[in-house]
């Protein structure tokens, strides 16, 4: 089959499709490939004194995710997901998660009553309200919480099948405390992009250390008044002191445009 004869078996596929299966109660499971990519300047993942300024953030890439859900009688559900992506090559790699639940309206249910045409639609359109937990890391992790907003569009090719596209925008609200070292877990509180010890002092991203003292104290950089001491002992704090961490903890927009394919169990009703 030539390239112009797929394109039209495709779209002549989406014009079709199925109506009901837009109306009915339905359960679903499906996975959206996606592209996402960080608004932040805040989030310092790197600690390589040569890196570029666009390598001390989150890379972007591709991002796979997996959704299940219900949906009732075509006016909107829940659903719960999760994904991930990575990055990074030559032995240097760093990746991120999110795994939250939303709440998805989907209007034109109720608009066919005002437009009658739209009760044999074959699309449907739904608007989404989300929260979850998200963590990220390279050189340095944090993890928190994320507040989602997000529109899709799916075209319903078969009663079984449904595949469209899905914009969901979410807003990073991470810890105020930067992992420093994973295996210890110990970290510094951090302002925003700045971390700093338990002793007040500020430590710059470079300057944390994997060695240890002889007495097996992380040892670093101090920056003090713009001067460098070196082989400083960090008074890291422990995991489970990031409640005397005041923050605010580092912010960032993620941004993940995904293409939709849905598998649906009908109900009928």
């Amino acid at each position: 089959m030539s390239k112009e004869y797929r394109w039209a078996a495709l779209v002549a596929a989406l014009f079709l499709a199925v109506p009901a299966s837009a109306r009915n109660t339905v359960a679903y499971f499906g996975l959206n490939p996606g592209f996402e990519w960080y608004d932040t300047t805040e989030l310092i993942i790197n600690k390589d004194p040569n890196a570029a300024a666009a390598q001390l953030v989150p890379g972007s890439g591709f991002q796979p995710e997996l959704r299940l859900g219900f949906n009732v009688s075509g006016y909107g559900g829940l659903e719960g997901f999760i994904g991930g992506h990575w990055w990074g090559s030559s032995g240097h790699y760093g990746g991120g998660g999110v795994a939250g639940g939303l709440v998805r309206v989907t209007p034109l249910e109720a608009f066919q009553y005002l437009w009658h045409p739209l009760a044999n639609r074959f699309v449907d359109a739904g608007f989404s309200f989300g929260a979850g937990y998200t963590l990220v890391g390279e050189d340095f992790a944090y993890q928190g919480w994320f507040l989602q907003y997000g529109f899709d569009l799916n075209f319903f090719v078969f009663p079984f099948l449904a595949v469209g596209f899905e914009l969901p925008i979410r807003q990073l609200m991470y810890q105020p405390f930067r992992i420093t070292h994973f295996s210890q877990h110990k970290g510094l509180c951090t302002v925003g992009g700045a971390a700093y010890d338990n002793a007040g002092h500020q430590v710059d991203r470079t300057a944390v250390r994997s060695e240890t003292d002889n007495a097996g104290n992380n040892t670093g950089e101090l920056i003090v008044n713009g001067l460098v001491t070196k082989n400083y002992i960090l008074h890291e704090y422990a995991d489970t002191e990031v409640n005397q961490c005041d923050g605010p903890g580092p912010e960032a927009w993620q941004y993940t445009p995904m293409l939709k394919i849905t598998f649906l169990v009908d109900f009928g009703v």
